[in-house]
């Protein structure tokens, strides 16, 4: 961690060496708190998880659009983890009863069991998840993410996805389309 502070005209950059006892780690855990605090949607962000300084803020800046209240409700169900890997969005609970599939080469699908069967079968190819933001947009967020060659985790030519998330008469937020950006 590098941490530099403007000071009368002069930058002042201290390179700590250890995460405890340092006054310049602790002074930019108290910078971290007061940007979290800034934005209302770190609200929806778990203490325990997040904790209070730079790991909300990182949340915090993985939503967006004109209701990220509601992006951040999707992102704490996917709870990615530092790299953006989530399991949670295969779960046959979390896609709607009409969710629709565009994989990869331009496979469709429609229906829940649809929509599982295509995904056990390659229709996002041999990939992992990676989440990168949420955009909330009046009773939608749609999920940027990509999609990462599990062979190939240095792969630079992902996949992009785009899941889009409704809320469902149940007040459940749920999956409603994958679409894989065609090649």
């Amino acid at each position: 961690m590098i941490i530099e502070v403007v000071d009368e005209g002069h930058v002042h950059r201290w390179w700590p060496d250890t995460c405890g006892g340092d006054i310049a780690v602790e002074q930019a855990q108290r910078i971290a708190e007061v940007v979290a605090a800034a934005f209302p949607a770190c609200g929806h962000f778990a203490i325990e998880r997040y904790g209070r300084g730079l790991g909300r803020v990182r949340a915090c800046l993985m939503v967006g659009g004109n209701d990220p209240v509601a992006a951040a409700e999707v992102m704490e169900i996917l709870r990615p983890n530092i790299g953006g890997d989530t399991r949670v969005a295969y779960e046959a609970e979390r896609q709607s009863k009409d969710v629709s599939l565009l994989g990869v080469g331009g496979q469709r699908a429609s229906g829940r069991a649809e929509v599982l069967d295509a995904m056990k079968n390659g229709a996002l190819g041999n990939r992992w998840l990676r989440v990168l933001r949420a955009t909330g947009d009046a009773s939608e967020v749609t999920v940027s993410a990509q999609l990462i060659e599990v062979d190939r985790t240095n792969n630079p030519d992902p996949y992009v996805l785009n899941m889009r998330w409704i809320k469902e008469a149940d007040g459940e937020w749920r999956i409603n389309a994958w679409s894989v950006e065609q090649r």
